[in-house]
């Protein structure tokens, strides 16, 4: 990777997006294995992951369970597909998607759980894909002069339970948060919204 001027950063976890004004993606914030935090940012952002999972209904002894699984590595062929217009709609011929196991770098194949609930077997085939909800933040700046700023501008898209740091440079008259002044919260020219559960519009006034 070194030939081609390409950094690998191994082990280095992406927790939110960042996007501009218009809300165009335009790079990602992340935790690297050391702790520490970078922002990458470019022409382009690609979203890639890996992996394959889902879960089944049983009935396993007159009760209801639902078995779930994933497969660390898969390789899916996308079939052609055909479709009949008629008028403004469109139907689409099903075709079936073939999906190749392999092994992964390390551990095993496949997982294979059993729950009692629909809802626990999602959450845990969301936990092994890396599915996380998403939330936004929506940062708007007023009344600043060529020395005040803020910064990030704009929307970010955050994960859930992530935190979210706002750097502020000059003197601020008021924060508001979804609303409520959260002036008080800022602390040594940051504002922190910690373990993100909701979506939030910030209001920064100098």
């Amino acid at each position: 990777m070194a030939a081609t001027g390409v950094k690998l950063y191994k082990n280095t976890e992406a927790v939110s997006l960042v996007q501009d004004e218009n809300g165009r993606v335009t790079g990602v914030n992340a935790i690297a294995e050391d702790g520490s935090e970078l922002t990458f940012t470019g022409k382009a952002v690609l979203l890639c992951t890996g992996g394959f999972g889902g879960y089944q209904v049983l009935m396993v002894g007159g009760v209801k369970k639902y078995r779930a699984y994933f497969f660390p590595k898969a390789k899916a062929s996308i079939p052609d597909w055909t479709g009949n217009t008629k008028g403004s709609s469109i139907s689409f011929a099903t075709q079936p998607i073939s999906m190749k196991i392999m092994p992964p770098e390390f551990g095993p194949w496949y997982y294979i759980k059993e729950f009692d609930t629909e809802s626990a077997a999602k959450a845990y085939v969301d936990a092994k894909l890396g599915v996380a909800t998403w939330y936004t933040v929506n940062v708007q700046v007023n009344g600043a002069d060529g020395t005040e700023a803020a910064s990030p501008v704009g929307m970010t898209a955050v994960a859930s339970g992530s935190s979210f740091v706002i750097t502020i440079t000059g003197t601020v008259t008021k924060l508001y948060d979804n609303g409520t002044d959260k002036t008080s919260s800022i602390d040594g020219g940051t504002y922190t919204i910690a373990s993100i559960a909701a979506n939030h519009d910030v209001a920064v006034i100098f």
